[in-house]
C-alpha cells in the first residue's frame, strides 16, 4: 500500500477539508493510507489558516512511501497579506514520483 503523511507547519492551522479521499487529520498531522494501481491518482485537498505574521516563510512538505520507495515534495511561500491557503496533494504512481505539493493561494 500507499503512505502518505504531512506534518503541517507550525505557523498554519488545520481549517478543513476540500477533498479528503478517506484521509484524515489529528493535531495537524494529514494522514492516507490505502492502495493506488498503476496509472491511477491520489488527490488531498484542504484548507489551513495561518496564525503567524505577515512576510512569514511556510514550508510544507509531504512525505510517501510505496513498498520501498519514500519521496517528499515540498512547497514555500511568504506571507503577503491575509490569505486562506489551499492545499493540494497529489500522488500519481504511473510515474512513480511524484507527490506534488501544490498551493493555490485564495486572498481574503
Amino acid at each position: 500500500g500507499v503512505v502518505i503523511t504531512d506534518a503541517l507547519p507550525s505557523n498554519v492551522t488545520f481549517a478543513r477539508w476540500i477533498e479528503q479521499d478517506s484521509a484524515t487529520e489529528d493535531s495537524g498531522q494529514i494522514s492516507w493510507t490505502g492502495d493506488i494501481i498503476n496509472g491511477e491518482s491520489i488527490m488531498l485537498s484542504f484548507v489551513v489558516t495561518h496564525n503567524g505574521e505577515y512576510r512569514d516563510m511556510v514550508e510544507n512538505t509531504a512525505y510517501y512511501k510505496y513498498n520501498d520507495y519514500i519521496g517528499s515534495d515540498s512547497a514555500t511561500f511568504e506571507v503577503m497579506s491575509a490569505i486562506e491557503f489551499r492545499s493540494c496533494l497529489l500522488l500519481n504512481l504511473a510515474s512513480k514520483s511524484t507527490l506534488k505539493s501544490m498551493l493555490p493561494i485564495k486572498a481574503i
